[in-house]
């Protein structure tokens, strides 16, 4: 790792350090931006990079929240969001998912898509 990020090894291994950010992203599917940001009140600040996520404080328990079970947001660490974003699959489109576990980026391409196109999901090979 060292010969990998040379000047940059030092900032990574400190970054272990660095306190976890938790987020949830919206499903766009079933619920729109302004219900949403009006319904859940413990939004934090947008994950930068993804319009649909947003930091949620430590307290915050979103999995037994009511609306998590209904699917109007998705559970997902922030960084996680950023390979699709990068991606920006359209609809229509077909996109080979090879890394889809636990589905997080997964669910985020069918979102982006519209759900039209096709998502292949491989969530585990070669073991």
């Amino acid at each position: 790792m060292k010969m990998l990020l040379v000047e940059d090894y030092e900032r990574f291994i400190n970054s272990f350090q660095d306190q976890n950010h938790k987020a949830i992203r919206r499903n766009p599917l079933k619920i729109d931006m302004h219900t949403f940001e009006s319904t859940i009140d413990y939004l934090g600040d947008k994950v930068p990079w993804c319009d649909e996520s947003y930091y949620i404080d430590d307290e915050h328990r979103p999995g037994k929240d009511l609306f998590y079970h209904c699917g109007l947001f998705y559970i997902q660490e922030p960084s996680a969001s950023f390979p699709v974003e990068l991606l920006n699959p359209r609809p229509g489109e077909t996109v080979l998912d090879l890394c889809a576990a636990p589905v997080g980026k997964t669910t985020q391409i069918g979102a982006k898509m519209a759900n039209t196109g096709f998502v292949i999901t491989i969530r585990d090979c070669c073991h």
